[in-house]
């Protein structure tokens, strides 16, 4: 069984892993210019001088694969605030942890990350995104008027409905469409532990 691997981090890190997974001969998916919220709203990202662009990569292994390079990650890697790794088995149950994933009209992540930080109090990743849906608008075939960000947040099984209820909250008088969907992680692990 192939596992989706997903680690979120910043640049530097990304490209030391992505020569790591070269290495291994795995194909991956690389998106740059992420950005980072924490579990904790602090002073650098109420002035916008926050440290928050991430990079993610993602790629599919087996589940030996997988762990091997796991293992290598938090051998190596473990740092304080080097970012998260997860996978997802492409066929499981919901386990402990989960990613939540919203879709969002452009400028809106920053409300939602909110929402994650009090309701679950874990951190989120954006990364923006377009839409391609039916009323999809085009100027000269460049698409226009459809900005999308995508928020990414590993949170803990229990607080899914806290969170559901406090996002239908916070965007009830908005008009706003939010899109989100869960998916069962089964490693989470966490690259800043205290040495």
């Amino acid at each position: 069984m192939n596992r989706i691997n997903i680690i979120i981090t910043g640049d530097e890190l990304a490209e030391k892993l992505q020569g790591h997974l070269q290495a291994h001969e795995l194909k991956f998916l690389r998106i740059s210019k992420c950005r980072g919220y924490s579990n904790k709203f602090n002073f650098w990202e109420f002035v916008g001088a926050a440290e928050t662009k991430k990079t993610m990569l993602m790629f599919s292994a087996g589940k030996l694969k997988s762990n091997a390079i796991s293992r290598f990650i938090l051998k190596y890697y473990d740092q304080k605030n080097n970012g998260i790794m997860f996978a997802i088995d492409q066929e499981c149950e919901m386990k402990e942890s989960v990613l939540y994933v919203f879709i969002v009209d452009m400028g809106k992540s920053e409300k939602v990350a909110d929402v994650i930080r009090k309701t679950a109090g874990s951190g989120a990743t954006v990364i923006d995104a377009r839409g391609s849906g039916e009323n999809a608008e085009e100027f000269f075939g460049t698409p226009i008027g459809s900005g999308k960000e995508i928020v990414l947040s590993a949170i803990a099984h229990k607080h899914l409905d806290g969170v559901k209820k406090a996002i239908k909250t916070a965007f009830a008088d908005e008009t706003t469409d939010v899109v989100s969907f869960v998916i069962p992680i089964t490693d989470f692990n966490k690259l800043h532990q205290e040495r």
